[in-house]
Protein backbone atom coordinates (compact mmCIF):
# COMPACT_ATOMS: atom_id res chain seq x y z
CA UNK A 1 0.00 0.00 0.00
CA UNK A 2 1.50 3.39 -0.95
CA UNK A 3 2.50 5.84 1.76
CA UNK A 4 0.87 9.28 1.65
CA UNK A 5 2.83 12.22 0.27
CA UNK A 6 1.44 14.38 3.09
CA UNK A 7 3.92 13.10 5.68
CA UNK A 8 5.41 15.94 7.76
CA UNK A 9 8.95 16.66 6.44
CA UNK A 10 10.51 16.04 9.87
CA UNK A 11 9.33 12.42 9.70
CA UNK A 12 10.75 11.65 6.26
CA UNK A 13 14.37 11.30 7.32
CA UNK A 14 15.93 7.99 8.27
CA UNK A 15 16.37 7.47 12.02
CA UNK A 16 19.44 5.86 13.54
CA UNK A 17 17.34 3.73 15.88
CA UNK A 18 13.96 2.44 14.62
CA UNK A 19 11.40 1.93 17.36
CA UNK A 20 8.97 -0.78 18.44
CA UNK A 21 5.33 0.32 18.19
CA UNK A 22 3.01 -1.08 20.87
CA UNK A 23 -0.58 -1.25 19.58
CA UNK A 24 -1.56 -1.22 22.39
CA UNK A 25 -1.46 -1.89 26.12
CA UNK A 26 -3.98 0.91 26.60
CA UNK A 27 -6.72 -0.32 24.27
CA UNK A 28 -7.57 -3.03 21.74
CA UNK A 29 -6.61 -1.63 18.34
CA UNK A 30 -7.12 -4.89 16.36
CA UNK A 31 -10.64 -5.34 17.77
CA UNK A 32 -11.87 -1.73 17.58
CA UNK A 33 -9.48 0.55 15.70
CA UNK A 34 -7.78 -1.44 12.93
CA UNK A 35 -9.25 0.80 10.20
CA UNK A 36 -7.86 3.84 12.02
CA UNK A 37 -4.42 2.26 12.30
CA UNK A 38 -4.40 1.42 8.58
CA UNK A 39 -5.05 5.11 7.85
CA UNK A 40 -2.21 6.08 10.17
CA UNK A 41 0.21 3.69 8.47
CA UNK A 42 -0.81 5.02 5.08
CA UNK A 43 -0.24 8.60 6.26
CA UNK A 44 3.06 7.56 7.84
CA UNK A 45 2.60 9.09 11.28
CA UNK A 46 0.38 9.21 14.35
CA UNK A 47 -0.18 11.77 17.09
CA UNK A 48 0.21 10.31 20.58
CA UNK A 49 -0.88 12.18 23.70
CA UNK A 50 0.67 11.76 27.12
CA UNK A 51 -1.97 9.62 28.90
CA UNK A 52 -1.58 11.67 32.08
CA UNK A 53 -1.41 15.11 30.46
CA UNK A 54 -3.29 15.41 27.19
CA UNK A 55 -1.84 18.84 26.49
CA UNK A 56 1.49 17.08 25.82
CA UNK A 57 1.54 15.49 22.38
CA UNK A 58 4.13 14.06 20.05
CA UNK A 59 4.36 13.06 16.44
CA UNK A 60 5.45 9.44 16.01
CA UNK A 61 6.70 8.26 12.66
CA UNK A 62 5.15 5.08 11.26
CA UNK A 63 7.38 4.99 8.19
CA UNK A 64 8.87 1.54 7.55
CA UNK A 65 12.37 2.99 7.91
CA UNK A 66 11.50 4.25 11.41
CA UNK A 67 9.65 1.20 12.80
CA UNK A 68 11.37 -2.10 13.53
CA UNK A 69 8.25 -3.99 14.63
CA UNK A 70 4.59 -3.53 15.55
CA UNK A 71 3.20 -5.49 18.50
CA UNK A 72 -0.57 -5.95 18.40
CA UNK A 73 -2.35 -6.59 21.72
CA UNK A 74 -5.89 -7.95 21.43
CA UNK A 75 -8.66 -10.05 22.93
CA UNK A 76 -10.41 -10.41 19.59
CA UNK A 77 -8.47 -10.64 16.30
CA UNK A 78 -11.61 -11.27 14.22
CA UNK A 79 -12.06 -7.68 12.90
CA UNK A 80 -8.47 -7.48 11.69
CA UNK A 81 -8.39 -10.84 9.90
CA UNK A 82 -9.48 -9.49 6.55
CA UNK A 83 -6.89 -6.70 6.78
CA UNK A 84 -3.80 -8.83 7.46
CA UNK A 85 -2.60 -8.65 3.87
CA UNK A 86 -2.95 -4.85 3.94
CA UNK A 87 -0.83 -4.63 7.08
CA UNK A 88 1.74 -6.96 5.50
CA UNK A 89 1.96 -4.63 2.48
CA UNK A 90 3.66 -1.94 4.58
CA UNK A 91 6.62 -4.31 5.04
CA UNK A 92 6.89 -3.66 8.76
CA UNK A 93 7.29 -6.85 10.84
CA UNK A 94 4.50 -7.44 13.34
CA UNK A 95 3.21 -10.05 15.71
CA UNK A 96 0.14 -10.60 17.89
CA UNK A 97 -0.34 -10.93 21.62
CA UNK A 98 -3.78 -12.50 21.99
CA UNK A 99 -5.29 -12.68 25.48
CA UNK A 100 -7.51 -15.71 26.02
CA UNK A 101 -8.67 -16.33 29.58
CA UNK A 102 -12.12 -17.84 29.25
CA UNK A 103 -13.48 -15.94 32.25
CA UNK A 104 -16.85 -15.38 30.61
CA UNK A 105 -19.23 -12.44 30.66
CA UNK A 106 -19.15 -11.85 34.43
CA UNK A 107 -15.54 -10.64 34.24
CA UNK A 108 -15.10 -9.99 30.50
CA UNK A 109 -18.59 -8.74 29.53
CA UNK A 110 -18.05 -7.92 25.85
CA UNK A 111 -15.22 -10.27 24.94
CA UNK A 112 -16.48 -12.91 22.48
CA UNK A 113 -16.71 -16.49 23.71
CA UNK A 114 -13.93 -19.02 23.25
CA UNK A 115 -16.21 -20.78 20.78
CA UNK A 116 -16.01 -17.66 18.60
CA UNK A 117 -12.41 -16.69 19.23
CA UNK A 118 -10.61 -19.99 18.76
CA UNK A 119 -11.66 -20.42 15.10
CA UNK A 120 -10.59 -16.82 14.45
CA UNK A 121 -7.13 -17.55 15.83
CA UNK A 122 -6.94 -20.70 13.72
CA UNK A 123 -7.76 -18.54 10.68
CA UNK A 124 -5.04 -16.07 11.69
CA UNK A 125 -2.57 -18.95 11.95
CA UNK A 126 -3.34 -19.78 8.32
CA UNK A 127 -2.03 -16.34 7.38
CA UNK A 128 0.91 -15.96 9.79
CA UNK A 129 3.70 -18.17 11.09
CA UNK A 130 2.77 -19.42 14.60
CA UNK A 131 5.83 -17.63 15.99
CA UNK A 132 3.95 -14.38 15.26
CA UNK A 133 0.95 -15.42 17.35
CA UNK A 134 1.52 -15.38 21.11
CA UNK A 135 -1.16 -16.45 23.56
CA UNK A 136 -1.47 -14.48 26.81
CA UNK A 137 -3.17 -16.17 29.76
CA UNK A 138 -3.31 -13.01 31.80
CA UNK A 139 -4.27 -11.99 34.40
CA UNK A 140 -4.57 -15.15 36.47
CA UNK A 141 -7.19 -14.26 39.09
CA UNK A 142 -7.99 -16.52 42.02
CA UNK A 143 -11.06 -16.18 44.24
CA UNK A 144 -13.16 -18.58 46.28
CA UNK A 145 -15.02 -19.44 43.06
CA UNK A 146 -12.20 -19.11 40.52
CA UNK A 147 -9.98 -21.88 41.82
CA UNK A 148 -6.69 -23.36 40.73
CA UNK A 149 -8.56 -26.34 39.32
CA UNK A 150 -10.74 -24.00 37.28
CA UNK A 151 -7.61 -22.49 35.74
CA UNK A 152 -6.05 -25.86 35.00
CA UNK A 153 -9.18 -27.07 33.21
CA UNK A 154 -9.74 -23.84 31.28
CA UNK A 155 -6.08 -23.55 30.34
CA UNK A 156 -5.98 -27.13 29.09
CA UNK A 157 -9.06 -26.60 26.92
CA UNK A 158 -7.58 -23.50 25.30
CA UNK A 159 -4.12 -25.06 24.88
CA UNK A 160 -5.53 -28.08 23.08
CA UNK A 161 -7.52 -25.85 20.72
CA UNK A 162 -4.47 -23.67 19.99
CA UNK A 163 -2.11 -26.55 19.23
CA UNK A 164 -0.27 -25.68 16.02
CA UNK A 165 -1.47 -22.05 16.09
CA UNK A 166 1.10 -20.76 18.56
CA UNK A 167 4.34 -21.84 20.18
CA UNK A 168 4.23 -19.89 23.40
CA UNK A 169 1.94 -18.70 26.15
CA UNK A 170 2.79 -15.74 28.35
CA UNK A 171 1.33 -15.82 31.85
CA UNK A 172 0.99 -13.19 34.53
CA UNK A 173 -0.89 -13.03 37.82
CA UNK A 174 -3.42 -10.35 38.73
CA UNK A 175 -1.86 -7.16 40.07
CA UNK A 176 -4.08 -5.17 42.40
CA UNK A 177 -4.18 -1.71 40.86
CA UNK A 178 -6.72 0.39 42.78
CA UNK A 179 -8.72 0.93 39.58
CA UNK A 180 -8.79 -2.81 38.86
CA UNK A 181 -9.90 -3.72 42.38
CA UNK A 182 -12.65 -1.11 42.26
CA UNK A 183 -13.95 -2.31 38.90
CA UNK A 184 -13.93 -5.95 40.04
CA UNK A 185 -16.20 -5.35 43.04
CA UNK A 186 -17.93 -7.36 44.48
CA UNK A 187 -15.46 -9.96 43.18
CA UNK A 188 -12.52 -10.01 45.59
CA UNK A 189 -9.28 -11.61 44.32
CA UNK A 190 -7.36 -13.49 46.96
CA UNK A 191 -3.68 -13.06 47.64
CA UNK A 192 -1.43 -15.60 45.93
CA UNK A 193 1.98 -16.15 47.52
CA UNK A 194 5.16 -16.66 45.52
CA UNK A 195 5.32 -20.43 46.11
CA UNK A 196 1.73 -20.89 45.01
CA UNK A 197 2.41 -18.83 41.88
CA UNK A 198 5.37 -21.07 41.07
CA UNK A 199 3.28 -24.17 41.66
CA UNK A 200 0.48 -22.92 39.39
CA UNK A 201 2.92 -21.82 36.70
CA UNK A 202 4.65 -25.19 36.83
CA UNK A 203 1.35 -27.03 36.37
CA UNK A 204 0.38 -24.79 33.46
CA UNK A 205 3.77 -25.48 31.89
CA UNK A 206 3.16 -29.22 32.08
CA UNK A 207 -0.27 -28.81 30.47
CA UNK A 208 1.03 -26.51 27.73
CA UNK A 209 3.90 -28.83 26.85
CA UNK A 210 1.49 -31.54 25.70
CA UNK A 211 0.22 -29.10 23.05
CA UNK A 212 3.67 -27.99 21.94
CA UNK A 213 3.43 -24.65 23.75
CA UNK A 214 6.15 -23.08 25.92
CA UNK A 215 5.20 -21.16 29.04
CA UNK A 216 6.83 -17.76 29.54
CA UNK A 217 6.41 -15.44 32.51
CA UNK A 218 6.64 -11.68 32.04
CA UNK A 219 6.17 -10.22 35.53
CA UNK A 220 7.28 -12.65 38.24
CA UNK A 221 7.62 -11.57 41.85
CA UNK A 222 10.87 -9.84 42.78
CA UNK A 223 12.23 -12.89 44.59
CA UNK A 224 11.37 -15.48 41.92
CA UNK A 225 14.56 -16.32 40.03
CA UNK A 226 15.14 -17.43 36.46
CA UNK A 227 16.69 -20.62 37.89
CA UNK A 228 13.53 -21.46 39.84
CA UNK A 229 11.44 -20.86 36.75
CA UNK A 230 13.70 -23.01 34.59
CA UNK A 231 13.42 -25.86 37.12
CA UNK A 232 9.66 -25.68 36.62
CA UNK A 233 9.77 -25.57 32.84
CA UNK A 234 9.17 -21.81 32.59
CA UNK A 235 11.12 -19.16 30.69
CA UNK A 236 11.26 -15.52 31.74
CA UNK A 237 10.46 -13.20 28.82
CA UNK A 238 8.61 -10.02 28.02
CA UNK A 239 5.39 -9.70 26.06
CA UNK A 240 7.27 -7.20 23.90
CA UNK A 241 10.05 -9.71 23.49
CA UNK A 242 13.42 -8.33 22.39
CA UNK A 243 14.44 -11.74 21.04
CA UNK A 244 11.31 -12.11 18.89
CA UNK A 245 11.60 -8.53 17.63
CA UNK A 246 15.21 -9.18 16.65
CA UNK A 247 14.22 -12.44 14.95
CA UNK A 248 11.52 -10.70 12.89
CA UNK A 249 13.31 -7.43 12.14
CA UNK A 250 17.01 -8.21 12.40
CA UNK A 251 17.37 -5.33 14.88
CA UNK A 252 18.51 -6.05 18.44
CA UNK A 253 20.02 -4.33 21.44
CA UNK A 254 16.71 -3.25 22.94
CA UNK A 255 16.61 -1.68 26.39
CA UNK A 256 14.19 -2.80 29.08
CA UNK A 257 11.08 -0.61 29.27
CA UNK A 258 11.62 1.49 32.40
CA UNK A 259 8.05 2.76 32.25
CA UNK A 260 6.57 -0.61 33.21
CA UNK A 261 6.45 -2.44 36.54
CA UNK A 262 9.85 -3.28 38.00
CA UNK A 263 9.67 -6.98 37.16
CA UNK A 264 8.22 -6.48 33.66
CA UNK A 265 10.66 -7.82 31.07
CA UNK A 266 9.25 -6.01 28.03
CA UNK A 267 11.54 -4.14 25.66
CA UNK A 268 11.17 -0.39 25.32
CA UNK A 269 8.43 0.68 22.91
CA UNK A 270 6.17 3.58 21.98
CA UNK A 271 2.53 2.92 22.81
CA UNK A 272 0.16 4.64 20.39
CA UNK A 273 -3.07 3.82 22.24
CA UNK A 274 -5.16 5.81 24.71
CA UNK A 275 -6.80 4.98 28.01
CA UNK A 276 -10.60 4.78 28.30
CA UNK A 277 -11.10 3.75 24.67
CA UNK A 278 -11.48 -0.04 24.88
CA UNK A 279 -15.06 -1.32 24.61
CA UNK A 280 -14.48 -4.85 25.95
CA UNK A 281 -15.52 -3.83 29.47
CA UNK A 282 -13.13 -6.22 31.25
CA UNK A 283 -13.58 -5.68 34.97
CA UNK A 284 -9.92 -6.23 35.85
CA UNK A 285 -8.71 -3.65 33.31
CA UNK A 286 -6.34 -0.94 34.57
CA UNK A 287 -6.67 1.07 31.33
CA UNK A 288 -10.38 1.87 31.59
CA UNK A 289 -12.00 3.82 34.40
CA UNK A 290 -15.55 4.13 33.04
CA UNK A 291 -16.64 1.38 30.66
CA UNK A 292 -19.75 3.22 29.48
CA UNK A 293 -17.66 6.23 28.51
CA UNK A 294 -15.19 3.98 26.65
CA UNK A 295 -18.04 2.45 24.67
CA UNK A 296 -19.42 5.89 23.78
CA UNK A 297 -15.95 6.92 22.63
CA UNK A 298 -15.75 3.91 20.33
CA UNK A 299 -19.18 4.61 18.86
CA UNK A 300 -18.31 8.25 18.08
CA UNK A 301 -14.70 7.83 16.99
CA UNK A 302 -13.67 9.01 13.53
CA UNK A 303 -11.21 6.49 11.97
CA UNK A 304 -9.70 9.32 9.90
CA UNK A 305 -8.46 11.06 13.08
CA UNK A 306 -4.70 11.56 13.38
CA UNK A 307 -4.81 10.43 17.01
CA UNK A 308 -6.83 7.99 19.07
CA UNK A 309 -9.03 10.76 20.42
CA UNK A 310 -12.38 12.25 19.52
CA UNK A 311 -12.28 15.19 17.12
CA UNK A 312 -11.57 17.84 19.72
CA UNK A 313 -9.04 20.22 18.20
CA UNK A 314 -8.73 22.26 21.40
CA UNK A 315 -7.12 19.31 23.19
CA UNK A 316 -4.38 19.16 20.54
CA UNK A 317 -3.98 22.81 19.65
CA UNK A 318 -0.23 22.94 19.09
CA UNK A 319 0.05 19.88 16.85
CA UNK A 320 -3.26 20.59 15.13
CA UNK A 321 -1.97 24.02 14.11
CA UNK A 322 1.27 22.50 12.90
CA UNK A 323 -0.52 19.90 10.80
CA UNK A 324 -2.96 22.42 9.39
CA UNK A 325 -0.04 24.55 8.23
CA UNK A 326 1.15 21.51 6.26
CA UNK A 327 -2.37 20.89 4.88
CA UNK A 328 -2.59 17.56 6.71
CA UNK A 329 -5.92 16.04 7.78
CA UNK A 330 -6.93 16.52 11.41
Amino acid sequence: MPISKTIPPELRTETASPVIISASRRTDIPAFYSEWFLHRLQEGFVIVANPFNRSQQRLVSLLPSNVSCIVFWTKNPTPILEKIELFESFRIPFYFLITLNGYGSIIEPKVPSLKTLLPAIAALAQKLDPIRICWRYDPIILTDEITREYHYQTFETIAQMLEGCTRRCIISFFYGYAKSLRNLMPIIPRTVCRDEKLEIASRLSQIAKTSGIEIQWCTPDDDITAHECAENGITLAGCIDERLVEHLSGIGGWKKDSGQRKTCLCAQSIDIGAYNTCAHGCRYCYATTHHDAANRFYQKFNPKSTALILDNVSQFSSLSSSLKSKNLPI
